[in-house]
């Protein structure tokens, strides 16, 4: 694999190798990116769930606090007429009036409860992972909800004794509820205050896990940039020095020590390098070419020395021969005419 992947991109040009590694840059970088987004994301989550459950919760807390407290202004409106509602119209009118008042607060309350478990749940819906703190205080929170009903509904019982007592003229007898309304009111209040609590918890929670998440999220990126780097760097200089400056050295190498009165010999990294089908591949090609041209040109003018210094040879020998005939040619003509004439001429 890894020899199929190194003849791969041996094949490609230069620019393909660069190109290549600014591909792989680009996926690095793309990475560390996604990384990045995908923890904004849970961040981004985090603050969501505050926005769209958390602060509701707050909200719906505050308006039951509201409505407990007109609930007890409308009460107190109706203990301060009621001796005398059974035979005053005026005063008849303004009880009824009161606890109409005081009922709908009372349905508030309970719609405030019902709505904000509500809320709770279809977040815990639209949301799968248990991870959320929602999802590690829903138990708490629905909890503490159904006690805050359940303190409504045990008030709410008692302040019917009191519109009891007014309603049948015993008003006077009824006092002694009071304090046990008084009482119910502190339980329900002491709820709220406990679900605020809760609240207020959850929320802290949320900010510091936002903070620690969004801390994670920029130490990874940070390091994985880093790292990211570190490899692009290594990648390039293995990329560069394995495939670019080594053959470029050996073709260097190889002109420098290329003679042309030499029999050509062609290394395996040569060979190697030629089967290249980038542009070193081709220059290396070209340079082989050029050795074997410059070579034959090479034996060619060797052995046109070599006819010429042999004719040159044979001309000197040539040239010596008819040297020493003149030089000997006159003596042996005067040799001729200085003998003897036969006898009997």
């Amino acid at each position: 694999m890894l020899r199929r992947l190194k003849s791969f991109f041996n094949n490609l040009s230069v620019g393909q190798k660069v190109m290549t590694v600014i591909i792989v840059e680009v996926i690095s970088y793309s990475m560390v990116t996604t990384i990045a987004i995908s923890q904004i994301h849970i961040v981004g989550v985090e603050v969501k769930q505050m926005a769209d459950v958390y602060l509701p919760l707050f909200s719906a807390t505050a308006t039951i606090r509201q409505k407990i407290q007109e609930g007890r202004l409308n009460l107190m409106e109706i203990i301060f007429v009621g001796d005398r509602v059974v035979y005053d119209k005026e005063a008849e009118e303004t009880y009824l009036a009161a606890r109409v008042r005081y009922e709908d607060e009372n349905t508030g309350i309970n719609e405030q409860v019902s709505s904000a478990e509500q809320l709770i749940k279809n977040s815990l819906l639209q949301d799968g992972s248990e991870d959320r703190l929602l999802h590690r205080y829903s138990d708490g929170l629905l909890d503490k909800l159904s006690e805050v009903r359940q303190a409504n509904r045990i008030h709410y019982k008692r302040v019917e004794k009191v519109f009891r007592h007014v309603e049948d003229g015993s008003f006077l007898m009824g006092m002694e509820t009071l304090g046990e309304v008084a009482a119910s009111e502190a339980v329900l209040t002491g709820e709220i205050d406990l679900l605020v609590a809760e609240l207020e918890t959850i929320k802290k929670a949320s900010v510091e896990y936002a903070v620690r998440v969004e801390q994670i999220a920029s130490g990874f990126t940070i390091l994985a940039s880093i790292i990211t780097v570190c490899l692009v760097i290594i990648v390039v200089f293995i990329i560069v020095r394995r495939n670019i400056s080594r053959p470029l050295h050996m073709l260097t190498d190889t002109i420098k020590s290329f003679s042309a009165l030499e029999e050509v010999i062609e290394t395996e990294s040569e060979k190697n390098l030629m089967r290249r089908h980038d542009e070193l591949g081709m220059v290396s090609r070209s340079f082989n070419k050029l050795k074997h041209d410059l070579s034959a040109q090479g034996r060619a003018l060797q052995d046109a020395k070599e006819e010429a210094e042999r004719a040159n040879s044979a001309k000197s020998q040539f040239l010596a021969a008819a040297s020493h005939d003149l030089r000997h040619a006159p003596a042996r003509h005067a040799d001729v005419y200085r003998r003897p004439a036969p006898e009997g001429a």
